[in-house]
């Protein structure tokens, strides 16, 4: 590591921070963009620092801490958390008080977001572990829409393949054969059932 001329390194200031299981949860919850989802379900933006989303982000992580610890205490729970890491770069553990994740809940409340929680603990390795599902059914509908929209341009796209592949002749039955599991194992919702049949051409007059 380099320093500044004429600084001394023993003068840095290090600050430790616990990670632990919560890098993968806060992973996965910005791969599927949960803040933004939560956010986009609202009536009307909040506007606040720290948003729907962003507070029920962080009330996951809190869930998810092995802590037990109530959300009034959220700020002392981040207290050793990269909450720029975890939940977004701009925020302190000050913007977690317990107004904010009150406002939260009132809006997920009125939103209709109802949310059935089941807890349940296992050891593994001499390691107790807390899992926490969280089922919310407006969200189940929303992902069964999304799957239903995906499933029709599906859809559509193996009709336009299907017509591109029944055009084709092949040598043989084998060929043919060959080519329908090639095109089946690109079908990611689909399963094809088709039986080639030999094509009788008429000799041309010489």
């Amino acid at each position: 590591m380099t320093y500044p001329q004429n600084m001394d390194p023993k003068a840095i200031k290090y600050d430790t921070k616990r990670l632990d299981h919560l890098g993968i949860v806060a992973g996965i919850c910005h791969e599927i963009e949960l803040v933004d989802m939560i956010d986009s379900m609202l009536a009307t933006p909040s506007g606040r620092q720290v948003s729907c989303g962003t507070a029920t982000l962080a009330m996951i992580l809190n869930g998810l801490g092995f802590t037990g610890r109530a959300l009034y205490l959220m700020p002392e729970y981040l207290e050793n958390k990269p909450v720029d890491l975890l939940i977004r770069e701009d925020l302190v553990v000050s913007d977690f008080n317990n107004d904010t994740l009150g406002r939260a809940l009132d809006e997920l409340f009125q939103a209709g977001n109802g949310y059935a929680i089941h807890s349940t603990s296992s050891e593994y390795g001499g390691i107790k572990q807390r899992w926490l599902v969280v089922h919310s059914e407006q969200f189940e509908q929303l992902e069964s829409k999304q799957l239903d929209k995906q499933v029709v341009r599906a859809t559509m796209q193996v009709q336009k393949a299907v017509k591109k592949l029944k055009r084709q002749e092949f040598a043989c039955e084998k060929d043919a054969r060959q080519a329908m599991a090639k095109f089946e194992k690109k079908l990611k919702w689909h399963k094809m059932t088709a039986i080639p049949y030999p094509v009788k051409k008429h000799a041309q007059s010489g």
